[in-house]
């Protein structure tokens, strides 16, 4: 078995097992609820100790089997709603093959860092890189002056970037997945967070088919 097919084979048997351990975690739980502890017991009783990850999104939990780097997002009564894979995207023109989700660990090469230092405007708060996109001032954007600015060609290949939070704590008005854009194109990616500016929140969805900028 060879390619395609031995993946599609994986992915298969990557979710019954999820799906056996959704079974397993719910006859745990009195009132027949999934929990993130007893998810991520189920998983360890099928696959072995530190086969799995489980990793609770607030409104989903995530299960992430290392051997493959593949993981699968669970909502709390316990239906698959996703699928991805880790991978990575460089040079001009940038490919994203995944989705996103910035309260996922899984979606950071190293949720943990603290090299970035203080991005959050909180010094106080240990500089984790998760923490400091999700707190304070959030997500810088990318292309963030009219110095630093993106110039690439930006293919989301219809994933989606979730959960991306900022706070416009500066007064400026560089807000979004990106700032600052010159001679691009960004396509085909959906985005989805919340946007703080002064007492109020917007919670926004965007759909990008197609933006082409050649200022």
């Amino acid at each position: 078995m060879h390619g395609k097919a031995k993946e599609e084979t994986e992915i298969s048997n990557e979710k019954e097992t999820v799906n056996q351990a959704v079974v397993q975690a719910m006859g745990e739980d009195r009132h027949g609820n999934v929990t993130e502890q007893n998810l991520k017991n189920a998983l360890d009783n099928i696959t072995g100790i530190g086969q799995t990850d489980v990793s609770d999104l607030g409104e989903n939990y995530e299960v992430y089997f290392i051997k493959s780097k593949r993981y699968y997002e669970v909502d709390k009564k316990g239906k698959i709603v996703s699928i991805t894979e880790l991978d990575t995207f460089n040079g001009n023109y940038i490919v994203l093959k995944r989705n996103l989700n910035f309260k996922s660990k899984y979606s950071y090469v190293d949720s943990e860092r603290t090299d970035f230092g203080d991005i959050n405007g909180d010094l106080e708060d240990g500089n984790k890189l998760i923490t400091e996109i999700q707190t304070g001032r959030g997500f810088i954007p990318i292309g963030f002056t009219n110095t630093n600015f993106y110039e690439k060609t930006f293919d989301g290949m219809e994933h989606e970037i979730k959960n991306l939070y900022q706070k416009n704590i500066d007064g400026g008005n560089k807000l979004g997945l990106f700032g600052e854009i010159k001679k691009s194109v960004i396509k085909n990616i959906k985005v989805s967070g919340k946007i703080e500016v002064g007492d109020g929140a917007v919670v926004w969805q965007l759909e990008i088919k197609r933006i082409i900028y050649m200022k």
